[in-house]
């Protein structure tokens, strides 16, 4: 292989067509180390799975639905922060072909559309689908399937300080998404409350690095008050009708006829959402069956 210095160099006119560019780009890419694991990934498995498309309407994205995966691919192949990688994607032509893109002597300047991107493919993310894909594409390669090989260090994940102001505005948080699920299943206004007041709130006293002593009391406070008006206070919601909902609905779940194996009366049951083997625990399948067992888990202090 001869190499050119550049300042040995003179300047010639390049008479190769742009395909005959590209392709020499194109086959040095797939014979490098990335290129070839841009080859082993299953791309429109993976588009098909993340449900992506391109814009019909308004402004086209800037990566396309496969260079939005193949970022997020770069992203743990680099092992760098989002602005070193950025600054590889400017460089590298490389990584460029393998997030399907050109840049063509323009920059990058913008490193949080990566934080973007992966923040839009984490809501759209089934990991264990997405497993199968990956499985599926790859098993055919794999020469010993019958062993795994593992790493004997294990590491914490999804660990964090449980504060109880954190504890007091989860549970608020998942009382108040309960209570519109059921005024909407029940088709009536949802109540007022000061949710939003809090929420707005909690989200600037989380955002200080300092937070006094003065400020978690009296946010703690205030999320207690709420709490309790969500749990116990008869001002929420019309408690006679959803009482009513619930008695009458759960008259029919305890019948014989959803408990086959049963012979003598069960005075307390395991519900559960999944299993289906059991004899003491009732298969819910039914969308309304699962709002009623989340209005129990609401209104059981009733």
């Amino acid at each position: 292989m001869k190499v050119q210095r550049i300042y040995e160099s003179s300047l010639e006119i390049n008479y190769n067509s742009p395909g005959q560019e590209f392709s020499l780009y194109w086959d040095s890419f797939l014979q490098s180390e990335i290129g070839q694991i841009y080859q082993a990934v299953p791309w429109a498995d993976l588009i098909k799975h993340f449900n992506l498309r391109e814009n019909k309407k308004g402004p086209a994205r800037f990566f396309s639905p496969q260079g939005m995966i193949a970022l997020m691919y770069l992203k743990s192949y680099v092992g760098c922060s989002d602005k070193k990688l950025i600054e590889h994607l400017n460089g590298n032509i490389n990584f460029q072909l393998f997030c399907d893109i050109f840049l063509q002597g323009k920059r990058l300047t913008n490193f949080k559309i990566v934080s973007q991107v992966r923040t839009y493919l984490s809501t759209r993310l089934n990991i264990y689908e997405a497993q199968k894909i990956l499985a599926k594409h790859w098993k055919p390669f794999i020469e010993h399937p019958n062993i795994m090989l593992t790493d004997a260090t294990c590491y914490e994940t999804a660990m964090r300080y449980p504060t109880n102001v954190k504890l007091l505005w989860e549970s608020v948080d998942w009382c108040y998404g309960q209570l519109k699920r059921t005024c909407e299943y029940l088709k009536i206004r949802t109540p007022r409350t000061k949710y939003l007041k809090q929420k707005e709130r909690y989200g600037n006293y989380s955002s200080k690095r300092r937070k006094s002593k003065k400020e978690r009391r009296v946010l703690s406070r205030c999320l207690l008050h709420l709490l309790r008006d969500f749990t116990v206070s008869k001002k929420i919601l019309p408690y006679n009708r959803i009482i009513f909902f619930i008695k009458s609905l759960f008259s029919v779940f305890i019948s014989k006829k959803y408990i086959p194996f049963s012979k003598s009366p069960v005075k307390s049951l395991i519900f559960s959402l999944s299993k289906k083997t059991d004899s003491t625990i009732l298969p819910v399948k039914s969308i309304r069956l699962r709002v009623v067992f989340e209005l129990l888990s609401i209104f059981i202090i009733i």
